[in-house]
Formats: C-alpha cells, sequence, structure tokens
C-alpha cells in the first residue's frame, strides 16, 4: 500500500494523462484491498449482550416495539428504549429473518455470524456512497471519480483493529451499537442531501409527494436510536439560521431587508425543518421516560468531565482524533488563505458545522452519565463531530487539489495520501480481534452437550455483558439460542466461579 501511494505522487508530479488513468486504477485497487480488509475485520465480530434483549424483545423490551410513538409514557409508564422504536425494530426484522435464510446453507452458529457481518459491511459501504454524494456536489468531475476518490480516502479512516478503537473507531465491535448509532447516522445524512443540495445550489422539489415521504422520514427518524432526535433539535435550528444569513447576504441594503430574507426562505425548507423540529421535540421528551436511566451525577461534575474528554480526544495523539483533526484544520486554513474567495460558500458551511459541533459536544453532559463513557465523549457519542471531519477534511483537500496550478497539485495529493496511509496502515499492522474467535467454541460446546446447563470458562460471555455464575440467569442467553436452533432445547449456560478480575 506504501509502495503503491509513493508511485501514485510521483506519477502525479509528471502529471501525463496515461498516469492519470494508472492513478485513478491504483486507487480503486487501494479501495478495493480496504474494503476487503474491512470485512475480514468485521467478520470477527461476535453476538453482544443486548442482542438477544432487542432482537428477541426480552427484558420489557417488546413494549417499545409495541408502542412506536411512546404514547403510553404519558400515562407515566416507562421502559427500555422509550423513543428507539425504528432501531429496534429494523434490527428485530433484520435478525429475525436474515440469519434462517442463510441457514439453508450454512449452520446456524455460521449463519448468525455472517448476518452480523454482512449487516456491519453493508453500513460501511452506505456511509462511503452517501459521503460520496455529499462531496460529489463541490465538483464538475465525473460522478464515479468523486464518490471513487472520496470512498478511497474515507475507508481507511473506518478504524476495525486494536489503535485508536477508543474514539476513532466508526463501527462498534457490538453489532447493536454498530446498528444503533453509526446506522441512523447514515439515515440522518440521507435525510439531509436534500437540504445540503439546496444550500448549494437554491434548489429543493416542490412535488407533495416529496413534502410528506420527508415529513414522515423525519417521523422515523427521530426514533432511530439516541442520536437524531438531539442532532435534529441542534442542527435544525442552525441550518436554518444559516440559511437565512446566506440570503440576507445576497440582498441589498435597505429598511427592507429582513422581510425580504423572510420571504427568500423556501416555503418547503420551513416545513419540513418546522416538522423535523416539532417530531425531534416530542421525541426527546419520550426519551426522558427511558427506564435505562443514566446513573446520577452532578451537572457540574459531567461538564468537568466533558472537559478532561475533549482534552482527551482532540488533543491526546493516542487515540488518532488529534491527527485528523490537526490534517483538517490545515486544509481548511490554507483554503482559506490561498483561494478563499473561490471558496466562500463551502467555508462558511464548515463555519457553521464547527459551531454546531461544539454545540453538540456541550450538549451532551445534559444526557446523564453512563459508565462505560467514563469522560462524557467515546466513539459512539463523538460519532457525528467524526462524521464532520472525514467530511472537511475530504472536501478541503480534493479542492485544494482542484485549485492548485499544474506541477503543485501533488503538494495536497502527497499530504492527504500520507494522512490516510498513517490511519490504513496503523489499523492493518494492529488488526486486534472482537470475540468470535472465542465465543463460537463455546457455542459448539453448549449446542453438543447433553446437559441442560453447561458449565463454562471465562473466556467471553455469550450474548451477554456478564459471567453468571447460576444458571437461571442466563434464561435470555438460552432463548436466543434455541430461537436461532443452535440449540435443540432449552441449555442454560453458567461460569466457573472462581473469576477474578485481572491484575492491571
Amino acid at each position: 500500500m506504501l509502495l503503491i501511494s509513493t508511485i501514485i505522487s510521483v506519477l502525479y508530479l509528471i502529471m501525463k494523462p496515461i498516469y492519470i488513468k494508472i492513478i485513478y486504477i491504483a486507487i480503486a485497487l487501494v479501495l478495493l484491498g480496504d474494503l476487503v480488509f474491512s470485512y475480514k475485520q468485521y467478520d470477527r465480530s461476535g453476538v453482544d449482550g443486548d442482542f438477544p434483549r432487542i432482537v428477541l424483545g426480552q427484558d420489557n423490551y417488546d413494549k417499545v416495539l409495541n408502542d412506536p410513538l411512546g404514547i403510553s409514557t404519558f400515562s407515566g409508564e416507562s421502559y427500555p428504549g422509550t423513543n428507539r422504536y425504528t432501531a429496534h425494530k429494523l434490527m428485530s426484522v433484520y435478525f429475525k429473518h436474515v440469519p434462517f435464510f442463510f441457514q439453508n446453507f450454512l449452520s446456524p452458529i455460521d449463519s448468525l455470524y455472517l448476518s452480523i457481518t454482512l449487516a456491519k459491511f453493508a453500513i460501511h459501504l452506505m456511509l462511503l456512497l452517501l459521503f460520496g454524494a455529499y462531496i460529489n456536489a463541490w465538483f464538475r468531475w465525473a460522478k464515479w471519480k468523486s464518490y471513487l476518490i472520496s470512498a478511497a480516502i474515507i475507508s481507511p479512516l473506518f478504524i476495525g483493529g486494536s489503535v485508536y478503537t477508543e474514539h476513532l473507531q466508526v463501527l462498534d465491535p457490538c453489532i447493536t451499537y454498530a446498528m444503533f448509532y453509526p446506522l441512523p447516522l447514515a439515515a440522518l445524512l440521507a435525510y439531509y442531501l436534500p437540504f445540503y443540495k439546496y444550500y448549494i445550489t437554491g434548489n429543493i422539489s416542490k412535488s407533495p409527494s416529496f413534502i410528506v415521504l420527508w415529513i414522515l422520514f423525519a417521523l422515523g427518524l427521530v426514533f432511530f436510536g439516541p442520536l437524531p432526535a438531539a442532532l435534529l433539535l441542534t442542527s435544525s435550528p442552525l441550518l436554518a439560521i444559516g440559511l437565512l444569513w446566506r440570503a440576507y447576504g445576497k440582498l441589498p441594503a435597505g429598511s427592507g431587508r429582513i422581510v425580504n430574507v423572510l420571504k427568500e426562505l423556501d416555503r418547503t425548507i420551513v416545513i419540513l425543518l418546522g416538522f423535523a423540529f416539532v417530531f425531534a421535540l416530542y421525541s426527546f421528551y419520550v426519551g426522558t421516560k427511558n427506564s435505562e436511566s443514566a446513573d446520577p451525577m452532578a451537572l457540574k461534575e459531567r461538564f468537568l468531565l466533558l472537559f478532561k474528554g475533549i482534552q482527551e480526544v482532540f488533543f491526546n495523539k493516542e487515540h488518532g482524533v488529534a491527527y485528523l483533526f490537526l490534517a483538517t484544520v490545515i486544509n481548511v486554513l490554507l483554503l482559506a488563505y490561498l483561494y478563499g474567495k473561490e471558496n466562500k460558500v463551502f467555508l462558511y458551511l464548515v463555519a457553521g458545522l464547527a459551531v454546531f459541533s461544539l454545540m453538540y459536544i456541550f450538549l451532551l453532559p445534559l444526557g446523564g452519565y453512563r459508565y462505560y463513557r467514563p469522560l462524557i465523549l467515546r466513539r459512539d457519542t463523538t460519532l457525528p463531530v467524526l462524521f464532520i471531519l472525514f467530511y472537511v477534511f475530504t472536501t478541503s483537500g480534493l479542492l485544494l487539489l482542484r485549485r492548485c496550478p499544474g506541477k503543485f497539485k501533488a503538494y495536497p495529493f502527497v499530504f492527504i495520501t500520507i494522512v490516510v496511509l498513517h490511519f490504513g496502515i496503523t489499523d492493518i499492522s494492529m488488526p486486534g480481534y472482537y470475540n468470535r474467535k472465542e465465543q463460537k467454541p463455546l457455542m459448539e460446546d453448549v449446542a453438543a452437550s447433553k446437559e441442560d446447563c453447561v458449565v463454562l470458562n471465562h473466556t467471553v460471555p455469550i450474548a451477554s455483558w456478564n459471567f453468571n455464575v447460576k444458571c437461571e440467569e442466563s434464561e435470555n442467553v438460552a432463548n436466543f439460542l434455541l430461537f436461532y436452533r443452535i440449540t435443540p432445547r432449552k441449555i442454560y449456560v453458567r461460569y466457573k466461579d472462581d473469576y477474578k478480575e485481572p491484575v492491571k
């Protein structure tokens, strides 16, 4: 991979047409190699502790599937995932059907793991296509070129190994988190695409069918995991203000300027953003009735932890985000200094995204505290900001590449290549693993057992977050194994009670 990128950099200096074709071929090969490697990384994913509860509707998780809009919360009822119907429904439907299709060709265990791998890989591809759509809007190249280049830059940033995973990993090792965080964000990117194109071109569909469809889209979106409602509440007013500010700058000075600005704002935008904001507000309220309440902690203490988290995530090179953040700042500053006039629209957008990122980060403590996010910020909660960094780094770099004259094009090209190589090579050299390697043999042992309760060693838990020492504590696991035909009957599991925490 390093050799290929070096050759590409040298060829770009020569800038002959035949070498440009070779560059695109090399980029395609690099992307293909990264996708294959990413698939292999996702193929190590196991079954997490939330999986049985969500897919099979156990431990009161069935209530969210029977109450999509959370209406019962108004009568004082509280249950898990009150405002996450879309995420629960999608995960439940997918894993109640797809694994059984693969059971026609594979064992029950292998079919389940394959379904998990394909789900993650599909989310990976979906995100690359959406990023390509956003980046493509700034260029007049053939669409396939901008999609190819943007995918080749962004795909290696989707860390999946054992380095940079705490804050830079897009697809969590747990399939539940992958379907509750990056997948809803992919849906949010798809939702905002018409608004984004309106910002660039000034055009948006006026079709009644489009308006109705996007209103329904927003309704499903606000119940799609923990992030979309909060993001819509934060971004919708900012988007409206940004569009008004842009219209204000285009109008001549005068006493009626403010009134004319309000007239300039497209009614379709007002309707869609209005519905999205109201839906998000409703979902946010319903979410306060979630029985999975956060651990109690004073708001002041949460903000103090957040400040430590900001320092740790964005300025500690051990987590990788610092490198991406610095590279993005360099690209944007160079673009503003060298070609600011030609890229005003994009730079205004970057400023808006920066404001949104700060607002989003500083609102996170209001969502409570979770022990597994000791500094508030973690790979799941920082994902919206990471996506913004992916987008701004790639787009600003490609805008520099387009504007730089002649032989100077090599400089932004080599810089982007070095940044991507750093993350790509680091990810390959430190592959790590999730838990399928140890989890699968345990499942096979349980499946082959004639006992009603199987005693297991402490390696990794099967479809659980803990090592239960009593058979009756594995009811969810037993139901899960039976549902997927892994076991012929209900077989419980327990782990030896001599487990000791490893000394650190």
